[in-house]
């Protein structure tokens, strides 16, 4: 599973390139309550990884789902923030 120093090394190239915010919620705050959801994806894809046709769709399938649901929550987490004490860009230049 991801670990506190992955969002660290996901965040650090956007802040040398000169971002000033980083997203507001991490894939591992989406991942972690779905641990077993994430283990049977991998197992299921690495069960298959040595032969000849591996199959990708349980772990990319999850990974996805992931991605859209921390997307959501981004989303959900800008709007508040344009509706309350200001607005925060998802992502501004320093």
């Amino acid at each position: 599973m991801a670990t506190a120093g992955s969002g660290v090394l996901a965040t650090l190239p956007l802040l040398q390139d000169g971002y000033a915010h980083v997203p507001y919620s991490s894939l591992e705050s989406v991942i972690e309550p779905n641990k077993e959801a994430c283990s049977l994806a991998l197992r299921q894809t690495q069960g298959t990884i040595r032969t000849g046709t591996p199959d990708w769709q349980p772990w990319l399938g999850f990974f996805l789902r992931s991605l859209s649901e921390q997307a959501g929550c981004l989303v959900r987490t800008a709007l508040i923030g344009a509706s309350g004490a200001g607005s925060i860009p998802l992502f501004g230049l320093a």
